[in-house]
């Protein structure tokens, strides 16, 4: 190869590194989500098959009408009040729940997955964020739903989507 058009290549090289490094330096940030970005999302379900999580995968509910409540398919939990499901383990890599809260002001979502795969995490829903998608893997793991404002109902309540 001609050692003039090596040159010309690696420059064009460097001032390509140099103008990404350049506009990544100077992008404003981006407060995070919690949620993957879309590209994630959909490499991920390339590789990953999602099921929902059916009532035979919840090994105990606390109370027990919890259990019950998920099959139905929406959850009414009393303000102060907490529903607790432990999700067994399972042959499937990912199975979901997601969550819409359509009545009261805030409800504390606790996931607490078995095993090494994932870790502890707490999430709000309240007024302007009322939807959550959960993730649980092989090993399942223990679900809290919490409602800490049930509004001028004293209730939340949550449907499952």
């Amino acid at each position: 190869m001609n050692p003039k058009v090596l040159v010309v290549i690696v420059v064009l090289l460097v001032a390509l590194l140099a103008v990404g490094v350049g506009m990544g330096a100077t992008r404003q940030q981006e407060p995070v989500s919690g949620e993957p970005p879309p590209l994630v999302e959909r490499l991920g379900k390339l590789f990953v098959k999602e099921q929902p999580i059916k009532v035979g995968d919840v090994l105990a509910g606390s109370p027990s009408a919890c259990r019950g409540q998920l099959d139905q398919g929406e959850f009414a939990i009393l303000e102060g009040s907490a529903c607790t499901l432990v999700i067994g383990s399972s042959s499937e890599q990912a199975r979901v729940l997601a969550l819409e809260l359509v009545q009261g002001r805030e409800v504390g979502i606790t996931l607490d997955p078995n095993g090494d795969k994932g870790l502890k995490s707490e999430q709000t829903l309240d007024t302007t964020d009322r939807e959550v998608t959960l993730r649980f893997f092989e090993e399942g793991g223990v679900l809290e739903i919490a409602c800490r404002d049930g509004g001028t109902e004293g209730t939340c309540r949550l449907t499952t989507r």
